[in-house]
């Protein structure tokens, strides 16, 4: 009787683990227009899509994206929740300007996470990220000889945070992508009269070099070295 006891609980226990692991699994949901909305006019602003003073409207952001007004609203408030865009009124959104304030903050944010998360990164970048790096790079370089900034900014933030996300450090990740949806628009303004391509260029090829090295300190300082690059290019234009 005590074994027939002891299975039945054992039984229970499974079922319930069960039902559990459904449970967590019924929380899981594809991509929704949304967040498929969000996703898009996030890399815009991360790449310089936009500019500060631009004004965004939903509808025309829905015609764009080819999804119906409501998941284009509610994408544009919650970027405006994220302090990525300015709400003016109930029809007016727009980019914001950076204030200085503004811009010292989120430097200090770039300057404590990305060297770090590049640091931790070292080890888990495979030779597949190395040959989709250089492949980023090749294609940047391309690009800024075009004058093609828009693409070359996109293959910039795709290479930065092909680093970043080998980090495996999620939090992180998240907070570096809020520093960069806010200083995105303004970063685009330094082309092409105030910053040097090949500055940029020659800095992401030192940071492929410290990776193929497994070497975390030289890949931290190309990062910070690219920081502080940005940071006074952007002091000058800011103040």
């Amino acid at each position: 009787m005590a074994s027939t006891s002891s299975g039945s609980r054992q039984a229970q226990s499974k079922r319930r683990v069960r039902r559990s692991e459904f449970e967590q699994q019924a929380l899981e949901r594809p991509t929704t227009l949304a967040e498929a909305a969000y996703e898009s006019v996030a890399a815009s602003l991360m790449e310089g899509g936009y500019v500060p003073g631009d004004r965004l409207a939903a509808r025309t952001l829905a015609a764009q994206l080819g999804v119906s007004l409501t998941p284009a609203r509610e994408a544009v408030l919650r970027l405006v929740s994220e302090g990525a865009l300015e709400l003016l009124n109930p029809r007016t959104i727009v980019v914001p300007t950076l204030s200085l304030q503004q811009f010292k903050e989120i430097y200090c944010i770039r300057h404590a996470l990305e060297p770090t998360a590049g640091r931790m990164a070292v080890t888990q970048l495979t030779g597949e990220d190395v040959k989709a790096l250089e492949r980023l790079l090749e294609r940047m370089t391309g690009q800024y000889a075009r004058g093609d900034y828009r693409q070359a900014f996109r293959s910039n933030r795709e290479f930065l945070f092909r680093i970043y996300a080998a980090a495996q450090m999620p939090l992180v990740l998240s907070f570096i992508q809020a520093a960069w949806l806010r200083v995105g628009p303004t970063f685009r303004l330094l082309y092409p009269t105030l910053a040097v391509p090949e500055d940029a260029l020659r800095i992401r090829a030192e940071a492929i070099s410290a990776i193929k090295a497994q070497d975390a300190d030289a890949l931290a300082a190309a990062i910070e070295k690219d920081l502080r690059r940005g940071e006074a290019l952007l002091s000058r234009l800011i103040s």
